[in-house]
């Protein structure tokens, strides 16, 4: 069984523990990764969750969790054009 987008949202943020500007900028992220890899939501959790030299061995999550998410939209929107 496949989890939905919705399913890993639920499992990696807490709406209840997190801010409206991290919630805002997670669903960014993940909305311009769904692009980048063809809307295979797989793919794009497995992304976020991972450690990213772009991104200093940080992972984009980690980065919206320490409230430096528009770091990661605005690399992925420079790369989508």
């Amino acid at each position: 069984m496949q989890l939905t987008e919705e399913d890993y949202l639920h499992l990696i943020f807490d709406p209840e523990t997190s801010s409206l500007s991290q919630i805002a900028d997670l669903k960014r992220v993940v909305e311009n990764a769904k692009v980048l890899f063809g809307n295979d939501i797989n793919k794009v959790f497995t992304w976020i969750s991972k450690p990213n030299h772009l991104f200093f061995d940080i992972s984009p999550y980690e980065m919206v969790l320490d409230n430096r998410g528009r770091t990661v939209y605005s690399w992925q929107e420079e790369v989508l054009g």
